[in-house]
């Protein structure tokens, strides 16, 4: 019968399919588009402490970048106490 791995492997298909459906421009442009939106929100300055601020700005994008967005999700595994 059908689990949830098969489930999981149609979905991955399906999700590769449609990537190479849209092709690389157009993936990459809707990332730039999506890191636009998160900077725009999320960027900072420090006065006097610009190292102390990419810093930060670094740890902003770590976040981002393990947070789960989808509703169903959370952090990777080890996404926020990894290296």
């Amino acid at each position: 019968g059908r689990n949830a791995s098969d489930a999981l492997a149609e979905r991955a298909a399906t999700l590769a399919d449609a990537a190479l459906a849209t092709g690389f421009e157009a993936a990459a442009a809707a990332q730039h588009a999506l890191l636009e939106r998160f900077w725009a929100a999320a960027d900072l300055a420090i006065a006097g402490e610009p190292r102390l601020a990419a810093t930060l700005r670094a740890n902003l994008f770590h976040l981002f970048a393990s947070a789960g967005r989808d509703g169903r999700s959370s952090a990777a595994a080890k996404g926020l106490t990894g290296e």
